[in-house]
């Protein structure tokens, strides 16, 4: 087994829902009433919180802090290149004649790039490597491929090696670098974008992030928000998921 496929199976067995299951049958397994009740009380209180669409949304608001792209600002700033970061391949792409396709958060980053890419005239790189096993295309090289079918716009850089947020940035600097760009907007979901930014401004990068597919939403509280659902459970997945990269990045990549 990869050390990817190792570090996927964790994520899969610690974070949300799996994490609170396991916890819930832990303490159905040990003898001791008051410990095993204490643990699967635990469990059954974190699975009905993350599940809760009010709560979610709280914990969107304290995370998703960098605001949507402001025109103002990129005049300020003057970017001179736009960065979309790949967010997944999947091994289904039938429906386009592919073996393999892009994983929904990532078609989401390249529609908003194109519009941005649209509205601002500037050139595109796509960072993303080979994340799929026996898969020889990137998914940077299939990113680009559905740029052009589907928005009518080529990317002028291809970044084909990374396999994580750190060597996103890393490895897009260097290619930044060999053509003098310092300044870029950056382009991900509202919620990866905080690990992303950190990433990117460290190798002396002036970012404008642009993020994109907010989980936060101000619309006013309703009697389903409060009703438990898949949807806000799979959000909640994603949340804890950003808040521990982010930490654990700050160990790793100091």
């Amino acid at each position: 087994m990869t050390a990817l496929k190792i570090i996927a199976l964790l994520k899969a067995l610690l974070l949300p829902p799996a994490g609170f299951l396991l916890l819930g049958m832990a303490g159905l397994l040990i003898r001791q009433r008051k410990s095993g009740g204490f643990m699967i009380a635990i469990s059954l209180c974190g699975l009905f919180l993350f599940s809760m669409p009010v709560f979610v949304n709280f914990i969107a608001r304290s995370w998703e802090t960098i605001p949507a792209l402001q025109h103002q600002r990129v005049t300020q700033l003057k970017p001179q290149a736009i960065v979309v970061l790949g967010g997944g391949m999947k091994k289904s792409g039938q429906e386009y004649g592919r073996k393999v396709g892009l994983a929904a958060r990532t078609w989401i980053r390249l529609h908003y790039a194109a519009s941005v890419a649209r509205e601002t005239g500037l050139p595109i790189l796509l960072a993303g490597g080979r994340v799929l096993d026996n898969v020889a295309l990137s998914e940077a090289e299939l990113m680009a491929d559905y740029l052009h079918r589907d928005y009518q716009l080529e990317a002028r850089w291809l970044e084909t090696e990374s396999r994580n947020t750190f060597e996103n940035a890393r490895n897009s600097h260097a290619i930044l670098a060999e053509n003098n760009i310092q300044r870029i907007i950056l382009v991900t979901q509202a919620y990866h974008m905080p690990r992303a930014l950190i990433q990117f401004e460290k190798f002396g990068l002036m970012v404008l992030p642009a993020p994109t597919d907010f989980i936060f939403s101000a619309e006013p509280w309703g009697i389903f928000s409060f009703i438990p659902s898949a949807s806000a459970l799979q959000k909640s997945f994603l949340l804890t998921h950003e808040w521990l990269g982010f930490y654990w990045y700050q160990l790793r990549y100091v």
